[in-house]
């Protein structure tokens, strides 16, 4: 900018030139199109250095947040969901046409967590297209159990994606199965009972138990039904003493375990948190907690050779942490936010996602953070008259698990839709010369979607540029070197520069400082268009002329 300036200083045809450039980048408004923020300072909302963009909160959605994150953070799932184009025919009823438009609009926020410039992408159009189950657009105000949530916004994204060839998409990615299994096992009953059941995630209890393998071998334990709790055999037809247990079968890319941080009390009478120091494992073998693994715990505790052979490989059962949702607070109240690996990559970085805000995170912390437990608290005791150590119970803890398994099995075609380079997706880019050819990643955006992110990335961009201070202060010196020019030697040429200089100088100030964060120039502005309005008659008759033009909002919008 410096240079620009100093090229005008004694050279009437630069000066002539970039004015007139400017007058360009600084149009008048018009009713409809002019800005609407004040106190704006695009640098403060451009996107992290990290490269990842935030969801605003809007007011109480941070449990829909942190675990949309993280699910935007399976980039296989991301790609999924951004690659499905097309439903097989209408919505059956109302209900899955709003499931769907849900849908869309998932695809829409995943699109701007990918593409956008910006820090943070408002959710509002997902959260006004998703229904509870009253059918009332989600409020925004009351928080929810993010379990609940993961629930519910699963089984509506089911339904959405039914009428779509990737309709699997959920069971490939986090589905997996166990089984019921009773064995009678008195009165001449050995008949045994098996039933199967899918899962989206498991559930782990927490309460006295000291680590997450603890709580799976309680999820495998078998329990005996006997007395008043016999089982009836079908077969038998009576009651038996039976032993019930749960065996898992099989297993997802991407394993959620939601850690039961909340019961009832029914001494209290109320819902409580249970913030016990419970541990989980960076890396986690599944293989004791399937039929086979069972089995072969059995046969050595009898002294027999295993009698069962794993149906897959040890890899298949081996996962490695990949994310941590915390909660801090209590049962009535409180705060989600994620911890979040970044997979595919050779170095462990691991983030921070807090709403807006997304930093780097040590996983060195993760204990520290997020396994609960009591800390030490420095507090003032009025009966000692001083400041003494006392542990109290951590407000934050670890509530959703997410593990991917270690060597990911293959993911079917039909659930992430390849988008070939020469694709009319693709194509429909290179002749606009606002939007950027897509990155290989990107392909699997839509289209439109793709060309509405990055259109508004475009005005981001410029707004950053045009609100930048060292910008500012170049508009400030090109003004003034037209202003000097014409005072020192007034002319034809020098009068009709310093009119089109007041003009940028006006639009400049009407149309950006004064919606700017940073005003402090403002005075000198005005002393300076001042000047320019004295020494050019033309130029204030043209700022009295726009003011009282329909057209011009400036009055209107101060």
């Amino acid at each position: 900018f410096d240079l620009l300036v100093e090229l005008c200083r004694d050279c009437p045809a630069n000066l002539g030139s970039l004015v007139r450039l400017s007058l360009q980048q600084h149009p008048v408004s018009l009713p409809g199109t002019e800005r609407l923020s004040w106190s704006y300072s695009p640098a403060l909302l451009e996107k992290t250095p990290c490269g990842y963009v935030g969801l605003k909160n809007l007011g109480a959605t941070c449990y829909m947040n942190s675990l949309l994150q993280q699910l935007f953070m399976i980039r296989m799932f991301r790609y999924g969901v951004l690659s499905v184009r097309t439903f097989n025919g209408p919505p059956q009823d109302e209900t899955e046409r709003q499931e769907i438009e849900m849908f869309k609009q998932l695809q829409i926020m995943y699109a701007y967590l990918q593409e956008s410039e910006k820090k943070y992408y408002d959710a509002r159009p997902f959260c006004a297209s998703y229904r509870d189950f009253d059918n009332q657009p989600m409020n925004t105000s009351l928080q929810m159990d993010v379990d609940e949530f993961l629930n519910i916004f699963f089984e509506k994204l089911a339904t959405g994606l039914k009428q779509t060839s990737q309709a699997n998409i959920l069971k490939h990615f986090f589905g997996g199965t166990s089984t019921n299994v009773v064995i009678g096992k008195s009165n001449g009953c050995s008949h045994k009972s098996e039933k199967e059941e899918s899962f989206l995630c498991l559930q782990a209890v927490v309460m006295n138990k000291k680590n997450l393998q603890e709580s799976l071998e309680l999820f495998v334990k078998a329990e005996m039904l006997d007395g008043p709790n016999q089982y009836r055999c079908d077969k038998c037809d009576k009651l038996v003493d039976a032993i019930k247990r749960t065996e898992v079968n099989e297993l997802p890319n991407n394993l959620i375990i939601c850690l039961k941080r909340f019961q009832f009390d029914l001494d209290s009478m109320r819902k409580i948190k249970v913030t016990d120091h419970f541990e989980f494992p960076e890396v986690l073998d599944l293989s004791p907690y399937t039929k086979a693994g069972l089995q072969r715990q059995e046969d050595l505790e009898a002294g027999r050779d295993p009698s069962m052979e794993f149906p897959h490989p040890p890899s298949y059962y081996e996962y490695k942490l990949a994310g941590v949702l915390v909660h801090a607070g209590t049962a009535d109240s409180g705060h989600y936010y994620s911890f979040i690996k970044e997979r595919d990559t050779d170095e462990e970085k691991w983030y921070h996602f807090n709403d807006m805000q997304v930093e780097p995170f040590n996983p060195q912390d993760i204990q520290r953070t997020c396994f609960g437990g009591t800390e030490v608290l420095s507090q003032w005791d009025p009966v000692q008259q001083k400041h003494i150590s006392v542990a109290v119970p951590k407000p934050y803890s670890a509530y959703l698990l997410l593990y991917e398994r270690i060597q990911q099995e293959p993911v079917p075609e039909e659930c992430v839709i390849p988008i070939p380079q020469d694709s009319p997706c693709l194509r429909t880019f290179k002749p606009s010369p606002k939007v950027p050819h897509p990155r290989s990643e990107s392909g699997v955006v839509h289209a439109e979607m793709y060309a509405r992110v990055w259109e508004e990335n475009q005005r981001f961009l410029r707004d950053k540029a045009t609100f930048d201070v060292d910008h500012f202060q170049f508009m400030q010196a090109l003004v003034q070197t037209a202003r000097d020019r014409h005072q020192q030697s007034p002319s034809a040429e020098t009068s009709v520069q310093a009119q089109t200089a007041l003009q940028v100088g006006l639009r400049f100030v009407m149309e950006t400082l004064v919606h700017a964060k940073e005003r402090s120039a403002l005075q000198a502005w005005i002393s300076l268009l001042k000047e320019l309005c004295t020494a050019c008659p033309a130029g204030a008759l043209w700022f009295l002329e726009t003011l009282g033009d329909p057209q011009c909002r400036w009055l209107h919008s101060l």
